[in-house]
């Protein structure tokens, strides 16, 4: 294969995986060794309530959200390593929305094996929380109309 069909195969698959990631139904970022985000899809922005140009260069280990929310210490774990998967209620620090996320923190490493970044999946399950709330709302109400119903029964 000569250099430039080589050139104009890689340029294909940048273009396929831009096209993946801009159109990806969860949100993605990544961040730095030393906590700079340095991307993130739309499905990410549209998730976290910020724009591009407010979120992109911030720096996750001193966003206060990140610390409240405990997200800070898997993003170390992350860049230590360790890949990770949370759910938390979490509100985004320059937006302000509240959402519940499911997180998934993979370490990319270099070549020589030294972790680069931390990519970061993260999926709105706000819907899904909400209504596993009012599951358990509704659980508790029923057991308190069974045992209302147990008491007025006559015991022998």
């Amino acid at each position: 294969m000569s250099s430039y069909s080589s050139l104009l195969q890689e340029t294909e698959t940048a273009k396929l995986v831009q096209l993946i990631v801009e159109n990806a139904p969860i949100g993605i970022y990544t961040i730095n060794k030393t906590g700079a985000i340095e991307f993130a899809n739309p499905k990410f922005l549209e998730i976290s309530g910020d724009s591009e140009t407010e979120l992109i260069g911030l720096n996750a280990f001193t966003l206060p959200t990140y610390k409240e929310y405990g997200l800070y210490p898997y993003l170390i774990q992350g860049l230590a390593g360790t890949p990770f998967e949370i759910e938390i209620r979490y509100v985004s620090y320059i937006g302000k929305k509240e959402s519940f996320r499911h997180y998934v923190g993979v370490p990319l490493a270099s070549p020589t094996g030294e972790i680069e970044r931390l990519l970061l999946l993260v999926e709105d399950i706000t819907a899904r929380k909400r209504m596993e709330m009012k599951f358990q709302e509704r659980i508790k109400e029923l057991e308190q109309q069974i045992m209302q119903l147990h008491a007025s029964f006559p015991h022998s």
